[in-house]
């Protein structure tokens, strides 16, 4: 899969669930330091609607579907307690739903976790126990990976299926949702990555907006 970056052209494949590797191309829309990632691509789909904005596939999705299913799925994480400074995990095989998952819990104010469903089952749970995340965005396969992972632990996160519950957000507003100082704040966290700790444990790694709008 690939994101677009000029108006029709697909970019790069990327090779991680960084947001780095996401390059939006801040530049293009005027964005400053301050700027969050998500209002950088309000503001691409708001003057090229119709562009290609996620290549999954044979599978086009243009700025406009892709800004208002992230905006659906933002106002229903907002309504689970999704907001500034809470973790969202993200647990998915790499395609057009997980960008748009990334999307949603950034519009929703929220920092996402990225989880790759291929780790072992002990790593799972800790980041899981680490992150607390009011949520964690599930397809299929993450989803099978994730309850196994959790099973018999306690207080385990909110599971949501961006496709088996997708009924559930589906007629929300699909509107960019309001502006706002704690949403909007580039000082604010943008993702954490979990990366190898020095006692063997991973350790989760936090990037705030500015930082990622800075190496666009």
């Amino acid at each position: 899969w690939k994101i677009g970056r000029e108006e029709g052209a697909p970019l790069r494949r990327t090779k991680s669930l960084n947001m780095d590797n996401m390059k939006l191309r801040a530049e293009a829309v005027g964005a400053d330091a301050e700027d969050a990632i998500h209002r950088l691509f309000e503001a691409r789909a708001s003057r090229n609607p119709d562009a290609c904005a996620i290549l999954s596939g044979d599978h086009v999705v243009r700025y406009r579907d892709a800004n208002a299913a992230a905006n659906r799925l933002a106002r229903f994480l907002q309504a689970h307690g999704v907001g500034p400074e809470r973790n969202v995990g993200i647990c998915m095989e790499r395609s057009a739903g997980m960008i748009e998952a990334i999307l949603a819990t950034l519009k929703a104010g929220g920092a996402y976790v990225p989880m790759d469903p291929a780790y072992p089952e002990a790593r799972l749970r800790y980041m899981v126990s680490d992150a607390m995340p009011a949520a964690v965005l599930i397809d299929a396969h993450g989803g099978r990976a994730l309850r196994q992972a959790l099973a018999g632990v306690d207080k385990a996160p909110l599971l949501i299926d961006i496709d088996a519950d997708s009924s559930l957000w589906s007629e929300l507003p699909c509107d960019d949702l309001a502006s706002g100082h704690d949403v909007d704040d580039g000082r604010r966290r943008a993702y954490v990555i979990y990366t190898s700790g020095s006692t063997g444990q991973p350790k989760g790694v936090v990037t705030t907006h500015r930082q990622t709008v800075a190496t666009f």
